[in-house]
């Protein structure tokens, strides 16, 4: 990915980041991002977020939701005919199952982080490693 950014010369390559961390979530992974960018502030103004077009809209919401209103932030998601998705994903059993997961994903990352509050929201973060295995939450 780094590759594709290095080659465009209005990307500097100072400034890309691609961070190996182990996270469990996509909301983890918002999370480690914005306190890198805390750790580092007058530093990023600005973030592009590169991902499959299944995974967009939810994680368009969680970043946005996490990085706030003082870092610009845009969507980039994969073009379709560049990803092993199928060209008319509703024919195919895996695509309408990948679809699915999806909004069932969305569904819980919407109760888990914006409609819980207190302690019931850190109780529901057991689950995050259950939703992980058996469909593939993150």
């Amino acid at each position: 990915m780094e590759q594709v950014f290095s080659r465009n010369p209005r990307i500097p390559g100072e400034a890309i980041a691609i961070d190996e961390n182990a996270v469990l979530t996509t909301h983890d992974e918002a999370v480690l991002l914005k306190n890198d960018i805390d750790a580092h502030p007058d530093t990023v103004k600005t973030v592009a977020l590169v991902t499959d077009p299944w995974h967009a809209r939810r994680a368009r919401w969680i970043y946005q939701k996490v990085l706030g209103d003082d870092i610009t932030f845009y969507m980039l998601p994969v073009l379709r005919t560049r990803t092993d998705f199928p060209k008319n994903w509703c024919t195919e059993a895996s695509s309408r199952q990948l679809g699915l997961k999806e909004y069932v994903k969305l569904g819980f990352y919407l109760f888990r982080y914006q409609i819980a509050i207190g302690h019931f929201r850190s109780w529901l973060s057991q689950f995050d490693k259950f939703y992980q295995n058996v469909i593939g939450l993150s």
